[in-house]
Order: C-alpha cells, then sequence, then structure tokens
C-alpha cells in the first residue's frame, strides 16, 4: 500500500487523491504529508484522533503517524505534497519542538480566511512547477526552500496565535 511513493532521487512527490486506498485501513507513514481538500467531506483518524475534513482544510501529517480514512463524499479529494523524512529533517531545523507537538495535536486547518487559502495554493502550484522541471540544476533546493517557507509561515502563525492566547 503505497500511495506516497518516496525515493532517494525522488524525495518529494504530489499529485491528487481520494485517499481511498487508507479506507478502513490504517497506514502508518513513513514521509510527511501536506494535504489541501478540493472537494468534498471525509473523516480521517490521525494517530486514532479523529478529524473532519471538509473543502479548503490544510492537513499536515508528520512522519510516522497512522492514517486512516473513516468516511468520504463520492466527490472527496486532495492535492497531496509527499517528502521524505530526511527532507522534513532538512527543511525543520530552524523550528522548535512545540511547534511540533502543536502540528501533532492540530494537524487539520480550516480556516476561511483567504490569505491561508492563497498560501497553499500558491506553494501547491509553485511546488509542482518545480517538481517537474528535472532539468532544473537547483530543483532540489528549491523545493525545499518552498517546504521550509510553508512550515516558517505556519509557525509564525503559531507564534502569533499562542502570544495573543497568553495575554
Amino acid at each position: 500500500m503505497e500511495l506516497f511513493h518516496i525515493t532517494l532521487e525522488d524525495p518529494l512527490v504530489i499529485g491528487t487523491s481520494s485517499l481511498d486506498i487508507f479506507f478502513d485501513r490504517p497506514h502508518r507513514q513513513d514521509n510527511g504529508l501536506i494535504l489541501f481538500c478540493r472537494q468534498g467531506t471525509a473523516e480521517i483518524e490521525l494517530d486514532l484522533k479523529k478529524h473532519q475534513i471538509e473543502p479548503n482544510a490544510e492537513i499536515v501529517i508528520l512522519p510516522a503517524t497512522t492514517l486512516s480514512l473513516n468516511n468520504s463524499s463520492p466527490d472527496f479529494e486532495v492535492t497531496y505534497i509527499a517528502f521524505s523524512k530526511a527532507l522534513m529533517d532538512e527543511v525543520s531545523f530552524r523550528l522548535e519542538a512545540p511547534f511540533f507537538r502543536f502540528l501533532k495535536d492540530h494537524p487539520v486547518c480550516t480556516d476561511p480566511e483567504e490569505m491561508r487559502i492563497e498560501i497553499i495554493n500558491g506553494l501547491i502550484k509553485m511546488v509542482t512547477l518545480i517538481y517537474r522541471d528535472k532539468q532544473n540544476t537547483f530543483r532540489n533546493p528549491i523545493i525545499k526552500n518552498l517546504l521550509q517557507c510553508f512550515f516558517l509561515n505556519m509557525y509564525d502563525k503559531t507564534q502569533r496565535y499562542f502570544t495573543r492566547e497568553q495575554k
């Protein structure tokens, strides 16, 4: 059961899926995933915690997380960016452990803020374009930088959110 096939030569894959391969079949993910719900609804389980997914939901799944699809609408579809644990380690070296604890506890973001939706759509488009350009000499460093920008942006939002909540 390998939807997100990662290799040393290709430490990142991009695509769309209904995630039906995970229907009632929990599977531990060795790689990291960023999912963006394009349409439909679903209920997924991440490490035995249920999460409702709706259009424009952003889901971050860290390596070593168990994923299962409990149910979904017939039109459910996500765009995914799957990346190796080694790539995740490189991308996240500047980020603090509490951020990843937060992501583990709150993997789904459904905030309707238009800026968040534009950022994830922009990231997916940019990573897809660079990913397809196999002749690009700087392809891997660019992809690392784009993923790092994504996580740094999330980290910024997390820090600001917690700062506001603590005041």
